[in-house]
């Protein structure tokens, strides 16, 4: 049976895809700030900060233990600190794994929690990796408890 030239291309394409069993699917739009809007202190929950020149074993072994987290600290960002006049998005939790950045991050943002690692060969140790599992459970609760996308 032929079908009427009149329907809209839209309806056809879609009754041609429902008889075939697919299930066309949307994307939305998402009703937050625009793509291109630099993120405030509010919507970074936290921020791993790496020491330059941080040896590849050692990040694998972050991002492994950030995985190992669910979705809550797998979306946490991690940023190589190449100079100390770099300019930092501000977040309320920063994972240090140097001690050197300390003093630039308190100077710029003096109210955010802090887990300092002393050296980031140190997470290569049974003593650095129990410190970054207790660093990540304490940023996990303080991620869900206050509701951050991280």
């Amino acid at each position: 049976m032929a079908q009427p030239l009149d329907r809209p291309r839209a309806e056809r394409r879609r009754q041609q895809l429902q008889a075939m069993g697919i299930q066309p699917w949307r994307l939305r739009r998402e009703s937050g700030p625009a793509a291109g809007a630099p993120p405030d202190a509010a919507e970074i929950g936290c921020i791993v900060l790496l020491p330059p020149g941080c040896p590849t074993r050692i990040r694998d072994l972050l991002a492994r233990a950030l995985q190992a987290g669910g979705p809550v600290l797998a979306r946490i960002g991690c940023v190589s600190v190449e100079s100390a006049g770099m300019t930092l998005v501000p977040a309320t939790t920063y994972l240090l794994l140097d001690a050197g950045l300390e003093p630039m991050l308190v100077a710029r943002h003096p109210q955010s929690v802090r887990h300092v690692l002393g050296d980031p060969a140190q997470l290569l140790t049974a003593a650095g990796k129990r410190w970054l599992w207790q660093a990540l459970r304490s940023i996990r609760q303080q991620l869900t408890t206050t509701g951050d996308p991280a």
